[in-house]
């Protein structure tokens, strides 16, 4: 038994030894099988994961290289359709993107898809994917966010920067793009694997996983497989779960950060290998039957490795699949440097087969032999120290193709350190039509440098040819104004002038709407007569409207302040280009320009009774070159381009503007901008202003005009000015109302001419034929300028023709009604020109700006050489000493800038410098510098302006005569007395320049203006305001000079300084000493005669 017992004993050892190492052997071969099984499908839901966003990358880079999307970014209004058409382009591109936003380069929101108006204006810098894309130039994917207020699921914003031709940033596109299809694609593949499979995002945030949707909140940094895998490393291990132990690997997803897990359970990996142990520890059986059973389980265990190993080769296959079917090349290499696989993009990329190209040196199949030394020292670094700065990274490199020539590439690389070695895996993107692109784009930009010089010389010389004729124009026509004119002459040859300078204000326009378009319109400010304004921009429309019998109204409300600060230039022009819209698109009816307070804001409405605009073509009124519709265009002309700049315009002046309209019942075209009026203690009216509206006071009216804005209108403007109005609507009202004030009788009745039923001729008739009707003065207001023989036969004392200025229908009455003549507003005043007088030169080859400068020059007082080219204008200046010359910069055979050279050049050495002043019809920015820097003393564009013209002569011509009869000033002093208080010689210069009229005019307003000035220093130097007290003092001294006050110009001067050096608690005896100086002059200029 002994025997039996030990040969079962060394049966059985045998056969239990045999069994344990079978069971140890079955259960490291199915861990190992299970882990690779993990890291197989980790790295093939990484490759899928990268490929999505890669392709959802390369989606908004394409948009964002969009220049014409650049462009509108960096224009003035960027809340245009045309940024919004690209927002709608994306959000279509492509399954998945939920929301499309654009931001500004200050990190503002735009405009975004679907429409969130409440957040537009909002700045996002602070957001994860603004970051982002700043600081890796983009194309970068966020952060994962959840949108609760849309109800969507876990998203991304994934954004790139838009960046200008020049490669300045115009702001940023984003994307929104929702998880569903990458957590679609996770259950779907981790179903067929049997693993669970985990997606994070950069911040260890799980995106997408077992269980459903995620909702962002699940992290999973501090687990040490995902953070490896965060920090561009692959792993594996075992870790703890819900279910029990479970095997993990983790993988990095190349070049956005995120990371893949793969988890199988343990237990179920090892279930074969469990039951085993099982069936083994609970029967007992004979060692037949234990040897039987464990032949059959051993069996079994084959079997089931068979089949994992089977499983294993599929779950590769399609990993394989969807690496062979990617579009990029992707190519694996083991640690010696020799290539493991090669997908078909890599065949058709770089001319090797696959079956040639496997097993070869990487860097000698397609590493350029100048970067095949440090590829390789590059490698085998990384396979010694496990660490590469490239790993995780997107990088451009060259590549060579296999018949030699050089490729650009884009390659992401990552690394597996497996047990028999690294293995490194790249995907490749051929690069080559991105760079011929940017090749292009830098070609186009040159060219679009080189046609910006092209346009700004052809913009220089356009202007110059412009200019010229219309310095003829405006030229002669203000000498006609200068001539002896009755009141409708003036009336025609004012509004000539005034279209005239309507044009040039348009052709600067022109000239200046690439400033426009590039954002860098410069607005003038300056205080000026707002009512003035409004009816320059009417007067030249005025002569279309009466053509159609359409009526013009101006309404300015009273609480407009009369001046204000701004650019008058730029809200002329938007309002000339309203109104006239307003006319051209009006058949009958009336055109209303009211201007009114609203808060903080002026605000101007242009009413007609035209066309109508349909809702459907409003919003594109405002683009360049566009109308309502192609029929507009054809019926009533025009370039499109006026609303577009009157939108640039008011955005300029932080002003809005819009439209409100109906088909067949007008339009209101509306804007506002900030409201600068003017102090009201600077706002002082003229005397002549004041006098008359004092003897206007009481008088009692008659408006009989069928148009009831028009009588409102002038009923406001009447009783304004005291007089005591009474308004109706048509002949026989008037003349019941006439009849009926016997005892209040109407000093005069301002008949309308066109009205229905009697006319203003025949009502005038029926007046005077009345004999229930007393005297009455009879007034007559036309839009035609016809009837005015009729009027004269009716006994109509007055005839104006609108649209009525309200200064010209003041003066009007006054003279009807008092007799007294006011002088024009711009009546001519002739200069005395004395025998001694100045002589000038001017250089011009232009016979009409000859004769225009000639004829202005000689009614100021001056003699007139002119020099037909720059050569004769060198010789004559060289044979006489002329007070100024006048410079023309293009002339034929030596121009303006050669000539002054020359001049210049003679005067070296010779003590006395000739003023030139250039006078030029080139009107771009830097003329001026080019004209001063050439040596030039002042400049003047044409067509030439009055007052600059006055200016120019007041400071050189006067200097002149300053430097040939110099005298001594005596500062004003305590002992000083009046006849030291005005330089003579001064005064005496001055009225052999101006009239006797202008010199008055010059001292009424002196007179005016220095009390007010001295009371402001007087104020300021009280309140400690240096700043005040400096402003005054400076603006007092102008005028002081001008008269020859040298004792108050010299005490201006040091208050001035004073003020400027903040040393104000001393300057009160000197605010007195000033007013003290004050009286002096006043009483010399009284004794004088001025």
């Amino acid at each position: 038994m002994s025997v039996v017992g030990l040969a079962g004993l060394l049966t059985i050892i045998p056969l239990l030894a045999l069994v344990g190492i079978t069971q140890n052997q079955a259960e490291r071969t199915v861990r190992a099988e299970a882990r690779a099984a993990a890291q197989t499908s980790a790295r093939a839901g990484a490759n899928a994961v990268a490929a999505e966003l890669r392709g959802l990358q390369d989606v908004i880079r394409a948009y964002a290289q969009r220049r014409l999307l650049a462009a509108q970014l960096r224009g003035n209004d960027p809340r245009e359709a045309r940024v919004r058409r690209h927002l709608r382009q994306l959000a279509g591109a492509r399954e998945g993107i939920s929301t499309a936003w654009a931001l500004d380069a200050r990190g503002r929101l735009v405009d975004i898809i679907p429409a969130t108006p409440e957040i537009v204006g909002r700045s996002f810098t602070f957001r994860d994917y603004y970051r982002g894309a700043r600081r890796t130039g983009g194309p970068y994917v966020s952060e994962a966010f959840v949108v609760a207020s849309r109800n969507r699921p876990l998203s991304v914003a994934v954004a790139d920067l838009v960046m200008t031709a020049g490669g300045e940033r115009a702001g940023m596109l984003v994307a929104g793009y929702d998880l569903t299809a990458i957590e679609r694609f996770i259950r779907r593949y981790a179903a067929a694997e049997r693993v669970r499979l985990t997606v994070t995002d950069q911040r260890g945030i799980v995106v997408a996983g077992p269980g459903g949707p995620s909702d962002g909140r699940r992290s999973l940094r501090d687990d040490p497989l995902v953070a490896e895998a965060l920090a561009g490393r692959s792993g594996t291990g075992m870790r703890a779960a819900a279910t029990g132990e479970v095997l993990a690997a983790s993988v990095p997803v190349t070049g956005v950060g995120w990371t893949v897990t793969a988890e199988v359970d343990e237990a179920k990996a090892l279930s074969g290998v469990t039951a085993l142990r099982r069936t083994q520890s609970i029967f007992g059986i004979p060692l037949g039957l234990a040897l039987l059973a464990g032949i059959v389980l051993l069996s079994r265990a084959l079997h089931r490795r068979a089949k994992a190993e089977e499983a294993l080769r599929l779950s590769e296959e399609r990993a394989l699949g969807i690496v062979r079917s990617s579009p990029d090349a992707f190519v694996a290499l083991d640690q010696d440097g020799a290539i493991t696989a090669w997908n078909p993009a890599a065949e058709r990329m770089f001319g090797w087969p696959e079956r040639e190209a496997v097993g070869r040196a990487l860097s000698a199949t397609i590493v350029p032999p100048h970067l095949r030394e440090a590829h390789d020292a590059g490698l085998a670094r990384f396979v010694r120290t496990r660490q590469a700065r490239l790993i995780g990274h997107t990088l451009e490199l060259p590549a060579e193709h296999r018949d030699g020539h050089e490729i650009p590439i884009e390659l992401s690389i990552s690394a597996i350190d497996r047990a028999d070695g690294i293995s490194v895996h790249a995907f490749i993107r051929d690069v080559s039509k991105r760079k011929r692109s940017e090749e292009a784009l830098r070609e186009a930009h040159a060219r679009a440098v080189e046609a910006s010089r092209l346009k700004s010389e052809f913009v220089a010389n356009m202007s110059h040819e412009l200019r010229t004729p219309l310095n003829g124009v405006i030229g002669m026509t203000d000498l006609l104004l200068q001539s002896r004119l009755d009141d409708e002459q003036r009336q025609y040859a004012d509004m000539a002038r005034r279209a005239g300078e309507g044009l040039l204000s348009l052709i600067s326009d022109v000239l200046d709407f690439s400033k426009i378009e590039a954002g860098k319109l410069e607005l003038d400010e300056i205080e000026f007569d707002l009512r003035d304004m409004i009816e320059d921009a009417c007067e030249i429309v005025a002569e279309a409207a009466f053509a159609k019998g359409l009526e013009l109204l101006p309404w300015v409300d009273a609480a407009v302040p009369a001046r204000i600060r701004g650019d008058d230039a730029r809200l002329r022009q938007v309002l000339i280009n309203l109104v006239g819209n307003a006319v051209k698109f009006t058949e009958e009816g009336e055109v209303l320009v009211r201007v009114t307070v609203a808060g903080e804001r002026l605000r101007f409405e242009v009413t007609d009774t035209g066309i109508g605009i349909p809702a459907a073509q409003q919003e594109r009124l405002w683009e360049a070159f566009t109308q309502a519709d192609a029929s507009t265009t054809r019926q009533f002309g025009g370039t499109g381009l006026g609303l577009a700049i009157c939108r640039q315009l008011a955005t300029a002046m932080d002003g809005t503007i819009a439209v409100e309209s109906e088909p067949g019942r007008g339009s209101t075209f509306s804007f506002e901008i900030p409201l600068q009026a003017v102090e009201s203690g600077r706002e002082v009216a003229p005397r002549s202003r004041r006098d008359e509206e004092r003897s206007l006071a009481g008088q009692r009216v008659l408006v009989v005009d069928d148009n009831a804005t028009n009588r409102a209108i002038l009923e406001a403007q009447l009783s304004a000015w005291g007089v005591r109005v009474t308004a109706v609507d048509g002949g026989e009202a008037a003349l019941d109302a006439l009849r009926s004030a016997s005892e209040d009788p109407f000093a005069l009745a301002l008949l309308d001419f066109a009205m229905p039923g009697l006319n203003g001729v025949e009502l005038a008739q029926a007046i005077r034929s009345d004999p229930g009707i007393g005297p009455v003065v009879l007034a007559l207001l036309t839009s035609s300028g016809g009837e005015r023989t009729a009027a004269r036969d009716a006994d109509i004392r007055l005839y104006l023709t609108k649209p009525v200025r309200h200064a010209q229908l003041r003066a009007a009455l006054v003279r009807v009604l008092f007799g007294r003549l006011s002088p024009p507003p711009e009546a001519f005043v002739r200069s005395q020109v004395e025998p001694a007088g100045f002589t000038v030169l001017v250089a011009e080859d232009n016979p009409v700006n000859q004769l225009v400068a000639r004829a202005t020059l000689e009614r100021l007082g001056f003699r007139v050489d002119v020099a037909p080219d720059g050569e004769q204008a060198v010789a004559m200046s060289a044979a006489e000493d002329y007070a100024a010359i006048f410079m023309d910069c293009q002339m034929p055979r030596l121009d303006g800038y050669s000539a002054t050279a020359m001049i210049r050049r003679r005067e070296d050495g010779a003590g006395r410098r000739t003023p030139i002043v250039a006078m030029t019809a080139h009107a771009l920015k830097g003329d001026r510098e080019r004209c001063l820097a050439a040596g030039m003393d002042d400049y003047l564009a044409k067509p030439l302006d009055h007052d600059e013209l006055q200016r120019v002569l007041r400071e050189w011509v006067a200097r002149a005569a300053a430097d040939t009869a110099p005298t001594v000033r005596t500062p004003a002093g305590d002992d000083g007395d009046a006849d030291d208080a005005v330089d003579a010689s001064e005064l005496d210069a001055l009225r052999a320049l101006h009239s006797g009229p202008v010199v008055g005019s010059l001292v009424a307003l002196f007179a005016e203006e220095a009390p007010a000035r001295i009371a402001d220093m007087s104020a300021a130097a009280e309140g400690g305001d240096g700043d005040a007290l400096s402003q005054a003092a400076h603006r007092l001294k102008s005028s002081c000079r001008i008269l020859g006050a040298v004792g108050m110009e010299d005490l201006c001067a040091e208050l001035e300084r004073r003020g400027g050096e903040g040393d104000v608690a001393a300057c009160e005896p000197l605010v007195a000493r000033l007013a003290a100086a004050h009286e002096g002059v006043r009483a010399t200029l009284r004794q004088s005669g001025a």
